[in-house]
C-alpha cells in the first residue's frame, strides 16, 4: 500500500466531519524508481513535508481520520494535476504529478532515465489514483453522518523558496482557491483561530491550495476543502533535522483548536 489510513483511535472520540490529508510527507521510494533517481536526490528528498504526520497525530484521538502518503512526492506528487490546467498562471516554477525537478530546479533524473508515458501511467495507476479514490471514500463515509464535511490538506515547506515566491513565506498560509473550495464560514473560522495565535498568517498568498483542494472542494455538494501550508522552522529545529519539542507542542495546540472549531462550524451548518 502506498498510503496509510488512520482511523479514530478511541471509542470515546466521536467522529468529526473532517478528514486530514498528508500527501507530501512520505519518504519511501520503490526500487524501480530509486534506481533511476540521481543519488544526491534519493539521499536528501529535499522537498519533503517533514514531520507533518507527527504534528497532526492528535487527530485520531479527536475523532478525525487521517490519510498519509508513504511515497515521496518525487515518485508521484498527489497534489498536482495529472492532466488539465496548471494550478497557477504566474511565473513561479511548477512541477506536475510526475516531477522532473526539485523546487530549486535541480534535475531528479539523468535525461535518459526520465519517466516516459508508460511509466507515468504505471505510477498513476498504482499510486496516484488509489490515494485520490481513498480520499473520496473517506469523505463519502463521513458524509453519511454529516451533511457538511471538510478535507483539510496539511503541508509544510522551507521558509524561503525563491523559485516559488520572491519573499519568505508566512508562518502559516491558508488556501481555499480564492474562496471557491470551501464555505466562507470555514475559511473565516480557520483564519480567526490562526490569527489569534502567535503566528504570522497569510491567505491564498502565495499558495491557494493544490490539486487535492481543487479536486475535492465542492461547497455546493457540501464537501469543502482547505489547505494549510506551514513554514518548517515554525515547528522544527534550526537545522530542520528534527522536531523542536516546544515549538511543535505550541503548533499542535493551535492546530487542535482550529480543527475543533471547524468541526463545530460544520455541524452547525447542518
Amino acid at each position: 500500500m502506498s498510503f496509510d489510513v488512520f482511523s479514530i483511535r478511541s471509542a470515546q472520540a466521536a467522529l468529526k466531519p473532517i478528514i486530514v490529508s498528508v500527501p507530501h510527507a512520505g519518504t519511501d521510494v520503490p526500487d524501480e524508481v530509486a534506481q533511476k533517481l540521481r543519488p544526491e536526490i534519493l539521499n536528501q528528498l529535499p522537498d519533503t513535508d517533514w514531520y507533518v504526520p507527527e504534528l497532526y497525530a492528535f487527530c485520531q484521538s479527536l475523532g478525525i481520520p487521517m490519510i498519509q502518503a508513504r511515497l515521496s512526492r518525487y515518485v508521484v506528487d498527489l497534489n498536482r494535476p495529472m492532466e488539465g490546467p496548471a494550478l497557477y498562471t504566474d511565473q513561479r516554477r511548477q512541477t506536475d504529478a510526475m516531477p522532473l525537478t526539485t523546487f530549486d530546479g535541480v534535475e531528479l533524473y539523468e535525461a535518459a532515465q526520465r519517466p516516459d508515458d508508460a511509466e507515468r501511467e504505471r505510477r498513476a495507476r498504482l499510486y496516484y489514483r488509489p490515494y485520490h479514490a481513498a480520499v473520496q471514500q473517506l469523505l463519502a463515509e463521513t458524509q453519511k453522518k454529516f451533511k457538511n464535511v471538510l478535507l483539510f490538506d496539511a503541508h509544510s515547506i522551507r521558509r524561503s523558496v525563491p523559485s516559488l515566491a520572491r519573499d519568505p513565506f508566512a508562518d502559516m498560509i491558508v488556501g481555499d482557491r480564492d474562496g471557491i473550495s470551501a464555505d466562507k464560514k470555514l475559511s473565516e473560522t480557520l483564519l480567526r483561530v490562526l490569527r489569534n495565535s502567535p503566528y504570522q498568517i497569510a491567505h491564498n498568498q502565495p499558495f491557494k491550495g493544490g490539486q487535492i483542494t481543487r479536486a475535492f472542494g465542492h461547497p455546493e455538494a457540501k464537501v469543502h476543502a482547505l489547505q494549510l501550508e506551514m513554514s518548517q522552522d515554525v515547528y522544527m529545529n534550526a537545522e530542520r533535522t528534527q522536531l523542536d519539542p516546544d515549538k511543535s507542542a505550541q503548533v499542535q495546540n493551535v492546530l487542535q483548536k482550529a480543527l475543533l472549531e471547524l468541526a463545530n462550524v460544520l455541524e452547525a451548518m447542518g
